[in-house]
């Protein structure tokens, strides 16, 4: 279990609040297809992947995009119990899926480039930054579970 300081679940709701999951899981997502397009080999159904500009106005790398944030806010709404909020995702994703549970620190790391660019050094400051990370870290673990 996560240990949260009163400071840092502020920190993270606030920049939940300020979020918009129609937005950020689009552009993150598709961030994580083009940087990383190793990533691109679990999407196969999703259609054209070729360019930058086809995965940018891909509905359906928008669509998993979104669902991923909406699986961020029940852990938002659950941050003292991450790893048992995820358990059927993290099973699905490595028994069904077969994910590597890398992918998950890579989109993870791409959703934080995308709220820093959102909100700037004004909105997304060093000690918002340590404590979102520290929130994606407890996502990712919790994701990764089933594969250790």
């Amino acid at each position: 279990m996560v240990e949260w300081t009163d400071a840092e679940r502020s920190a993270i709701t606030d920049l939940w609040g300020r979020l918009n999951p129609d937005e950020i899981g689009p552009l993150a997502m598709a961030r994580c297809l083009i940087v990383y397009p190793w990533t691109q080999r679990y999407f196969s159904t999703f259609g054209n992947l070729s360019s930058p500009a086809a995965i940018m106005g891909n509905s359906r790398v928008a669509g998993h995009g979104r669902t991923v944030m909406g699986g961020m806010g029940r852990a938002i709404k659950n941050m003292d119990n991450i790893k048992a909020t995820y358990a059927a995702l993290s099973v699905m994703h490595s028994q069904k899926l077969h994910v590597d549970p890398d992918n998950f620190k890579l989109l993870a790391d791409c959703i934080t480039v995308c709220a820093a660019m959102k909100f700037g050094p004004s909105g997304f400051s060093a000690d918002v930054q340590e404590a979102w990370q520290k929130f994606l870290s407890a996502v990712v673990s919790a994701l990764g579970r089933q594969y250790h």
